[in-house]
């Protein structure tokens, strides 16, 4: 049989000290101060990532463009103002109206930039045909 506890505390109250409390909330404000920023990183990345995928849809339609009429299409995309001059200019959609906008302009078929901006207001500026990153006003 295992040996009784005996408590100096008296009247066998059981439970945590003081000190044993807050060594475990340091060790989880630790654990937030590591896990906060690699989530905001990761959030970001992902972000950015639905931007790319709707920029890289955009090349396939100014390059059409480009080829059909000799010059790149310039135009925007808010779907909550209402406003979708690319799909005139170059037949670009994108897929979902999920509040990103999209600005394209055109430099006389030589090149044509794009910045597209997401509903927390974080903005992608590429410049094509080189795909380079530019920087957004």
């Amino acid at each position: 049989m295992a040996p009784e506890r005996t408590l100096s505390r008296g009247h066998g109250v059981v439970g945590f000290s003081l000190v044993e409390l807050l060594v475990v909330v340091a060790v989880v404000a630790l654990l937030a101060a590591i896990a906060v920023p690699a989530y905001r990183d990761y959030t970001a990345t992902a972000r950015d990532s639905v931007l790319l995928n709707q920029i890289n849809s955009m090349v396939v339609f100014q390059e059409d463009t480009r080829l059909r009429t000799g010059r790149y299409g310039a135009g925007e995309y808010d779907g909550a103002r209402g406003v979708n001059t690319l799909r005139t200019a170059i037949g670009w959609m994108p897929t979902t109206d999920d509040g990103r906008t999209y600005a394209v302009t055109a430099e006389a078929g030589t090149s044509w930039t794009v910045i597209a901006t997401d509903p927390s207001g974080r903005r992608l500026c590429r410049v094509f045909p080189a795909d380079e990153e530019c920087s957004a006003p």
